[in-house]
């Protein structure tokens, strides 16, 4: 006999860049729908929460659902539009939310009047500063370095516009955040290189545009799929 599907959005704030917090309450909140569902992790596909949704999804081999918003065709409606289509198609909500976010309240609203279980995790800007505010200077460094030539490749201004800029320094970034002398597998280095991209991505939400921050979106993507990098490219 065939597993029913279980179809959750995972959904939140686009500043939302805890994955550990979001792994242990989607454990949590799924551990009973496992064993007798399929389960299917319905994403907006917008980057925080809705990513690091689709990040666990393929970390525990789940199937994903994707509803992007269309913001060309349906201007300001495109978020609301977009909630509205996954609430209709799925049976719970877990989403992150920092309490002022307008588009993850009105997800939030939406699954609820819906008629979806909904969980709501709560989390404050503040604590997650005050967790980046933790990192080793070193690694601070490498990050804020990361995160200004991932804006002058986008925006074509500054000394540091190259690819190549770019991809190196992501690459000091991630070096000097792994746990040394442990050793993973190819998929597993592109996971936790794809988390860290979203944490720049996150860092540059303030200072890129909308069509910006989508063009930044695919050149981290393709930066973090890399394992192997070629000597021959140098800044």
């Amino acid at each position: 006999m065939n597993k029913p599907d279980f179809k959750a959005i995972i959904a939140g704030t686009r500043d939302f860049s805890d994955y550990e917090l979001l792994r242990q309450k989607c454990d949590t909140i799924l551990s009973s729908k496992k064993m007798a569902c399929n389960i299917v992790i319905v994403s907006g596909t917008a980057r925080g929460a809705d990513r690091l949704g689709e990040q666990y999804a393929r970390e525990h081999g789940y199937r994903i659902e994707r509803y992007p918003a269309d913001w060309d065709r349906d201007g300001n409606s495109a978020g609301p539009i977009r909630n509205a289509k996954m609430a209709d198609n799925a049976h719970a909500l877990i989403a992150f939310w920092d309490g002022q976010s307008r588009g993850t309240k009105h997800m939030i609203d939406t699954a609820r009047a819906k008629g979806l279980a909904v969980r709501v995790i709560n989390y404050t800007v503040k604590q997650q500063k005050e967790d980046t505010m933790k990192e080793d200077p070193k690694i601070e460094k490498l990050r804020n370095e990361t995160t200004q030539y991932a804006i002058e490749h986008i925006t074509r201004k500054g000394l540091h516009t190259g690819y190549a800029w770019l991809r190196d320094a992501f690459n000091d970034y991630y070096d000097a955040i792994k746990t040394p002398g442990v050793k993973t597998s190819e998929e597993n280095d592109i996971a936790h290189r794809k988390i860290l991209a979203q944490k720049v991505a996150i860092d540059c939400i303030h200072k890129l545009n909308h069509e910006q921050l989508q063009q930044l979106d695919k050149v981290l993507d393709e930066i973090a799929s890399e394992t192997k990098i070629s000597n021959g490219l140098h800044r």
